[in-house]
């Protein structure tokens, strides 16, 4: 079974070519000083995102298989969202639609109050907080200002600060974790860890910053680089054409005392150990090894996004 309202998230056409860092950067900080949400709008795409590939898990009674003992995690049943929590998301719209059209009518739930202006007091309710200013157009712009700075002297210097009730926990790196919800999307929907890789590799090595690896490599004229044990091993197993990845068989004369070849001058077959075949094991574990970290790292974040903690790593119970 399949995953169709989660998709594996892509790197934007215009970040990977047309814009550079610097750019990329000034666009993200002149929307955030936009912005009226504790944290950036594409960690609200995060958050939304998790919750997602859990509402469409728990529809599809799909689960997850955690350490070593490989015990599965069905969600709605070992691992239960909290839709108390979560009441005012409305749940069935942040499973079927986007997340732009799904914040659009949300946003209010994240975001500061605004400051309103009104030319009548109709709708006024009182509140401790609130301060209500009557103003006079008539006397120029620059007056008004100044009498609404002496208005509110009083509250210069106050450490007041007003959180939304679904309040983000800790830093949280964008790129990192859209790997790895990409990462846990692909693997439920079955597919093949090189493929996944293949997929993902540009975030892969933008994240795990080969060049400071632990293999050294020679380059000649390019001078000495390092990098990480993956790059290097998938290197070495691209330069392996299918039959030297594959299993190679040697015939293996003697009395052979079991199965069909039983008999004096039979033979059996030997797998040899040849270099590719090496290479292809040690690239192969490696990679699975570096997809299941970043399998449980994505378990323990769902984990607390069920419970209605984002983002925060919360182990399972035993």
């Amino acid at each position: 079974m399949k995953l169709t309202y989660n998709k594996p998230v892509s790197v934007r056409t215009n970040y990977k070519v047309k814009k550079s860092r610097e750019q990329i950067a000034n666009k993200r900080d002149l929307q955030r000083n936009n912005e009226r949400t504790q944290k950036p709008l594409r960690i609200y795409f995060l958050w939304f995102l998790n919750l997602k590939l859990l509402l469409e898990m728990e529809e599809k009674k799909m689960c997850f298989t955690i350490g070593k003992s490989r015990k599965e995690i069905y969600i709605g049943k070992d691992l239960t969202i909290d839709k108390v929590y979560y009441r005012d998301w409305d749940l069935d719209q942040v499973l079927e639609l986007s997340f732009s059209k799904w914040w659009n009518t949300h946003k209010n739930l994240f975001q500061k109050p605004m400051t309103e202006f009104s030319e009548t007091t109709k709708g006024w309710n009182p509140k401790p907080y609130y301060r209500y200013i009557q103003v006079d157009t008539r006397i120029g712009l620059r007056s008004i200002i100044r009498d609404v700075r002496t208005g509110l002297s009083d509250i210069v210097g106050e450490s007041i600060e007003l959180n939304s009730k679904y309040k983000v926990f800790g830093d949280v790196h964008y790129d990192n974790e859209i790997l790895r919800y990409n990462v846990i999307v692909r693997i439920l929907n079955g597919e093949e860890d090189v493929d996944i890789l293949e997929c993902e590799k540009s975030r892969m090595k933008k994240i795990e910053k080969s060049n400071r690896g632990s293999i050294g490599v020679d380059e000649g004229s390019k001078g000495f680089k390092r990098e990480s044990l993956l790059w290097n091993l998938e290197k070495q197993w691209k330069k392996l054409n299918p039959e030297e990845r594959g299993i190679q068989n040697t015939k293996v004369y003697g009395e052979v005392h079991r199965g069909i070849n039983a008999g004096l001058g039979k033979y059996s077959l030997k797998v040899k150990k040849t270099h590719g075949r090496k290479i292809n094991m040690e690239f192969r574990s490696r990679l699975r090894m570096e997809l299941s970290r970043y399998t449980k790292q994505s378990q323990l974040i769902l984990n607390g996004v069920s419970q209605g903690n984002y983002r925060k790593s919360t182990e399972f119970s035993k």
